[in-house]
């Protein structure tokens, strides 16, 4: 996680400010149990839950590439955007990646996740007036071939017809894979549009 609050109740944001104190108290702003300030030389600077079990929003554990790739979208989309990190939507129980405008969600997936959970998700966004964007980590790029959760990730629109969002930390871009479409052997055909984090 990257934002906690103090015993003040004050947010805290990773990527805004770094706690001045390892020894002062910080809770999840979800649960509200207690949670430890972490950095150390390989990990970006994060909060972890000093029992898992007590939380269930269940955003712990984020991979190095996650926890970057939120890193860098939040700074690049806050130079044009309103943008929250972790915000907490009571009414959904969810919180999303990142908050952008009060209105889309960006939901950033660097590992498989179930259909069943999926699917909640992104129902409990739309019931509640929320627009969400998944964004694909290195592992689920979409590759040759379409896997059932790669399907169920499709987004279609008029312009791009079928298309798939990509996230490469290393190159630093969003790309888009648009105009998706499988031959009578299953290869996939796509156009991509690459679009620079800076």
């Amino acid at each position: 996680m990257l934002t906690a609050v103090d015993e003040k109740n004050c947010l805290i944001n990773l990527l805004e400010t770094l706690p001045a104190s390892r020894s002062k108290q910080y809770f999840c702003p979800f649960c509200h149990s207690e949670v430890v300030f972490k950095n150390g030389p390989i990990k970006l600077p994060h909060f972890a839950h000093k029992q898992l079990k007590t939380c269930t929003l269940g955003n712990e554990n984020e991979s190095e590439q996650h926890l970057m790739l939120k890193k860098e979208l939040y700074e690049w989309l806050k130079e044009t955007e309103s943008v929250e990190i972790e915000y907490y939507l009571p009414e959904l129980r969810q919180t999303p990646d990142l908050l952008i405008n009060g209105k889309v969600a960006l939901e950033i997936q660097c590992s498989p996740l179930s259909l069943k959970r999926l699917h909640e998700r992104t129902m409990n966004y739309r019931l509640h007036g929320f627009k969400v964007v998944w964004l694909m980590g290195r592992d689920l790029w979409l590759g040759n071939r379409l896997t059932e959760l790669k399907k169920q990730l499709l987004c279609y629109s008029e312009n791009h017809g079928f298309h798939y969002w990509e996230l490469d930390l290393t190159k630093r871009v969003l790309r888009l894979q648009s105009l998706i479409h499988e031959d009578l052997r299953g290869r996939l055909f796509y156009v991509t549009h690459s679009f620079s984090f800076k």
